[in-house]
């Protein structure tokens, strides 16, 4: 993603991931459903209104960055979340700040209705997350995302980032692969035993052949590490990919 973020996308997602924006410190995700007679007009309202009213919170100090990224394929195309936002903040202080989506403030002659996606949308689930790892300076236009159920989460971080970090970071800096970024996330909210993922990693590419099936360079022979204990603590409970509708960041 882009540098800023330079930290909190790829998301969620520090401006904790060091340079992306998809990540940073910390990072509300929120998915919702647009049924398909919906989504036109909810992209344009996103686009057009809420997104410069995430940029003036950005412009102020009052948060980060903002996404909208969108589902590509999947199951349960008639209920489940199509699209989702990455609400990046500096830390969880940020989050639910009072005043940050006021649109009246950026578009005073609008009526809040002709503005509104609520209508236009369900909100299906919001989680919050810490950035744990980031690698990559690209936007992507495209990512996929390993939502990951971890027995041990400290130890299955531990792996992604001393094992699986140092590997991807060498393949992409030689470019044996089409993969331009990668992130590691925990779920900071909620929590339990009974919530499906606690942790994510998010694959940064520029296109979709890439985020549904990456490329490797074939005249090189790439030796991946040894992956039998990422097994033995962690499980990839769902693999998405989603493309970028728009992102806004200060450098933008």
């Amino acid at each position: 993603m882009k540098k800023l973020i330079a930290t909190l996308c790829c998301t969620a997602f520090a401006v904790l991931l060091g340079s992306s924006p998809l990540f940073a410190q910390v990072a509300v995700l929120q998915y919702r459903y647009v049924p398909p007679e919906n989504v036109e007009e909810f992209i344009y309202r996103e686009t057009t209104f809420w997104s410069e009213v995430a940029r003036k919170a950005i412009d102020e100090g009052n948060m980060m960055g903002w996404e909208l990224w969108q589902r590509v394929g999947g199951i349960d195309m008639d209920e489940g979340a199509n699209f989702f936002f990455v609400n990046v903040f500096e830390n969880k202080d940020g989050i639910g700040q009072d005043g940050i989506w006021n649109p009246a403030a950026v578009f005073p002659d609008r009526r809040p209705e002709d503005m509104s996606t609520d209508g236009l949308s369900t909100v299906k689930h919001q989680i919050i997350l810490e950035a744990e790892s980031f690698v990559g300076d690209l936007q992507p236009q495209f990512m996929k995302i390993n939502y990951v159920k971890a027995s041990d989460l400290t130890r299955y971080i531990e792996l992604e980032t001393t094992v699986w970090q140092p590997f991807i970071t060498e393949q992409m800096n030689a470019k044996n692969t089409d993969q331009t970024s990668w992130g590691v996330a925990s779920v900071l909210h909620p929590t339990g035993a009974d919530t499906p993922f606690n942790a994510m990693t998010i694959d940064g590419f520029q296109t979709l052949s890439g985020a549904i099936s990456p490329n490797w360079n074939p005249d090189v022979e790439v030796q991946t590490p040894d992956l039998t204990e990422f097994d033995e603590v962690h499980t990839k409970v769902w693999i998405q990919s989603y493309a970028l509708v728009k992102a806004v960041w200060p450098e933008q």
